[in-house]
């Protein structure tokens, strides 16, 4: 799309950059669903700088590229979240140094596989973390080529903080002399999910297509116990390697989840539909999470989708969804502002309308 190429190059701009330093002191995690109105002010700050710099595009083209710029900004973050232990830097020196190596998506999302090859193929990095992080992603060519070709990869014992099973998987093969084709040793080496605390997130679809289908059933449930959980690239990607029977039947097990991944850039045009689907699987807690989602991204001041129409289109869609939100006084206020609301009548932004809602 030519609106997020657009916005790219405008969010890799040194002003947007430092403007963007300011807006990170603000918490992202669900516990923190509140209004900052500091940030609320932030980010007109940063549209309007962003417009600032695009005085050749109309203003329909530019509303929709400075609105991008967030969803940007949010896909860079969960990446240094995921990524910045495993490297060994702070958050501030992940930014600074990796953000120019990210490979992104035509839909503005990172490409987690050719930035991990980047990264993997960058002789300047440590090769123990290259190491490991060819092993996440199970890299064969570059696993082989580091293993065989540095002295400082530890063949003995891989450091216990910072890795995963999947680099312990190629460990073990690796030590083995690499006889047996490590594909028919996935499925019985992660048959049952193993994470240890200290473990930097697995890359599931990179062993998904390999695993039987009650392999893929007992990830799934392990996911839905919230115990651990997949991007929401490779989430999709691993549907994507199913025939459509067992998708649908994975999907039934975690219906909730499910659709607080459509709730992400930039998989909220499947939201509806995966609703049509899955509603009647969903239990009570289920669409409490939803509509916790719902409500996180409006009071973030989330612009990459309309999060008020798509919840007032689930909330005529689906009697159930209503009738559990209508349990909870404080839900129920919540949503009766959220329906009520009207931007062109009222003075202040609805994030801030719902905060007085929540916290009075």
């Amino acid at each position: 799309m030519a609106a997020v190429k657009i916005a790219i190059g405008v969010f890799y701009d040194s002003e947007i950059e430092k403007m963007l330093q300011e807006e990170r002191k603000y918490p992202l995690t669900l516990l923190a669903i509140k209004f900052y109105r500091d940030r609320h002010e932030l980010w007109k700050l940063i549209q309007m700088k962003a417009a600032e710099k695009l005085p050749f595009l109309s203003n329909s083209l530019k509303t929709k590229v400075c609105n991008y710029i967030q969803s940007l900004h949010v896909e860079c973050e969960d990446w240094i979240k995921d990524y910045c232990r495993l490297l060994n830097f702070d958050r501030l020196h992940c930014r600074l140094v990796y953000k120019s190596i990210f490979c992104w998506k035509s839909d503005g999302t990172i490409n987690r596989v050719e930035t991990a090859k980047k990264i993997v193929q960058n002789k300047s990095i440590d090769p123990n973390s290259r190491f490991i992080l060819a092993c996440t992603y199970f890299l064969e060519d570059e696993v082989l080529a580091i293993w065989h070709g540095h002295k400082e990869v530890n063949k003995k014992s891989m450091r216990s903080k910072g890795t995963n099973s999947a680099v312990r998987f190629w460990m073990k093969w690796l030590r083995k002399g690499s006889v047996t084709p490590w594909r028919l040793m996935v499925d019985d080496y992660f048959s049952f999910p193993c994470f240890r605390r200290s473990d930097i997130p697995l890359r599931f679809s990179s062993f998904f297509p390999y695993l039987s289908q009650e392999s893929r059933t007992s990830y799934f449930e392990y996911f839905d116990l919230g115990l651990q959980c997949f991007d929401k690239d490779e989430f999709f990607s691993c549907l994507c390697t199913m025939e459509e029977d067992e998708r649908t039947e994975l999907l039934q097990l975690i219906p909730g989840d499910a659709l607080q991944y459509c709730l992400k850039w930039p998989f909220q045009t499947l939201f509806i539909k995966m609703v049509n689907q899955l509603e009647s699987y969903m239990k009570d807690s289920d669409f409490e999470h939803v509509f916790l989602k719902f409500v996180l991204s409006i009071m973030r001041g989330s612009h990459d989708f309309d999060y008020v129409e798509l919840l007032r289109e689930f909330w005529n869609l689906s009697p159930s969804f209503k009738e559990e939100i209508e349990k909870c006084e404080i839900f129920s206020k919540v949503m009766e502002a959220i329906l009520n609301y009207d931007e062109d009548s009222q003075s202040l932004p609805l994030e801030e309308i719902l905060d007085k809602s929540i916290y009075g």
